[in-house]
């Protein structure tokens, strides 16, 4: 009889165990979404240089638990262990959303969206302002420009344009919002197709990444 407790209990004690680690990795692979969603603030925050190592460490563990997980699923699947198929299944779920979903592209989407007004507000502030590439925003907007609060203005007079940071990286590894007010300012962007891959966001706004 104490035999047959005694297993019983290390069962449980064993289900409970995979529970918690089952708990630990889907939370895990939550943070890891949040963290991929998110790394352009939090590297400007540290450092840029940590870009590469984050995301490296990102593909190695994603890659580990996805693995076991794919296992683990095919292991239920053929012995008909189907207890925690869904599970499993939330995990898999979890880590194609890592790899493939581009949770970072639409963060920024929103985070631009929901700050247009703004990046607009702070463009006729400065509108009178000489070209230059490290023109400082106003205390208040700093947060729309990453790495420093920093702008770029190109051009002159009607030829203006208006570089927001999105990432401010290493020498020329650099991403930004460029607005343009008419299409002088446009020409003046166009002129640095040579070395920005050019992406239209909306009406006189475009997203810029070095090539």
């Amino acid at each position: 009889m104490k035999e047959m407790d005694l297993k019983e209990e290390n069962r449980k004690s064993w289900r409970n165990f995979r529970l918690f680690l089952t708990g630990i990795t889907i939370v895990l692979l939550v943070a890891m979404i949040i963290l991929k969603a998110t790394w352009l603030e939090i590297v400007h925050i540290i450092t840029p240089f940590l870009m590469p190592f984050l995301a490296i460490s990102i593909a190695i563990v994603t890659f580990i638990i996805f693995i076991i997980a794919i296992v683990k699923t095919i292991y239920n699947l053929v012995t008909k262990k189907r207890d925690n198929l869904f599970i499993d299944l939330i995990i898999d779920f979890l880590c194609l959303v890592v790899f493939f979903i581009p949770v970072d592209d639409y963060y920024e989407h929103i985070r631009f969206s929901l700050n247009k007004k703004n990046f607009e507000r702070a463009i006729e502030i400065l509108s009178e302002s000489e070209p230059g590439i490290n023109v400082a925003l106003p205390e208040e907007y700093k947060h729309l420009s990453r790495g420093g609060g920093e702008i770029i203005i190109e051009g002159e007079g009607e030829a203006k344009v208006y570089y927001f940071y999105t990432f401010r990286g290493i020498l020329d590894n650099y991403s930004v919002y460029a607005y343009t007010p008419n299409q002088k300012g446009y020409e003046t962007l166009r002129s640095n197709e040579d070395r920005l891959e050019i992406e239209k966001l909306t009406d006189k706004w475009y997203h810029c990444s070095s090539r």
